[in-house]
């Protein structure tokens, strides 16, 4: 059992891994951060200060261990639109989505317990016949 367990959060760990170095090669792949950023016309200078500021002057690989290292600390970096911490912003959000999460959890209890006493007699009808 507790070798099922290891492998279980091993395995929870490797998914995390991969849809982070997912979301790091799908988020350099769509082109150039800090040109988007700049409003693609911006000065040359703005954006080599983009470049600098969100660290796109060092190699592929030392990006990716930045990032990663932040994902580890909880650092997930500012929001673009309006310089708050994406920390902050998802603290902000977190009680509406756990009322949402309860409201669903209710909602699928209570359909679900008509549906199983339903089809729980319909099967005892049959098996009667």
């Amino acid at each position: 059992m507790l070798t099922y367990i290891g492998l279980r959060i091993f395995q929870a760990f490797l998914g995390l891994w991969f849809i982070a170095t997912l979301v790091f090669i799908l988020s350099r792949s769509i082109g150039d951060p800090a040109e988007i950023f700049t409003a693609r016309h911006g000065h040359v200078h703005a954006r080599e200060l983009m470049e600098e500021r969100l660290g796109l002057d060092k190699p592929l690989y030392h990006q990716y261990g930045i990032y990663v290292g932040q994902l580890l600390r909880g650092d997930l970096g500012k929001s673009v639109r309006n310089g708050i911490p994406i920390t902050k912003i998802l603290m902000e959000r977190l009680p509406a989505t756990f009322t949402l999460g309860l409201f669903a959890l209710g909602f699928a209890i209570a359909f679900s317990i008509p549906c199983l006493l339903y089809t729980s007699d319909a099967a005892d009808e049959r098996s009667s016949v």
